[in-house]
């Protein structure tokens, strides 16, 4: 499944608009909430969608990231790093040569609902 990704400016080359990046393990990456959602967080029911900008190289892996617009929840920030960094994407091309790419991702954090792994089941 292609993912349309906001392509910015970078200190590297940079694709002809619409250049498209695949992710390629999202699934598994999509655990990561599940393990790293603290009990306080899901008791308060603080979710958020903070934007992650990530450096990608050539091959599609991601080498650098960071906060590009905050949760409002340092934490929830923290776990949507993770999450963008567990990443990996299918190259970007440019003229059909891979490239690196800067990308800003929305990283939607929800808390675990009861029944999925961690979802404050007490059972």
């Amino acid at each position: 499944m292609l993912v349309a990704l906001v392509l910015l400016a970078a200190g590297c080359a940079t694709p002809a608009p619409g250049a498209r990046a695949s992710e390629a393990n999202r699934e598994q990456c999509d655990s990561v909430p599940e393990r790293e959602y603290k009990p306080a967080l899901r008791n308060a029911g603080i979710e958020g969608v903070p934007k992650v900008w990530l450096l990608v190289d050539k091959e599609g892996i991601v080498r650098d990231s960071g906060i590009g617009e905050s949760s409002g929840d340092a934490e929830l920030d923290d776990i949507a790093l993770r999450i963008a960094r567990c990443r990996r994407f299918a190259p970007a091309l440019h003229k059909g040569v891979p490239v690196p790419v800067r990308l800003l991702l929305p990283i939607p954090v929800n808390r675990p609902r009861p029944g999925e792994p961690d979802g404050g089941d007490s059972s």
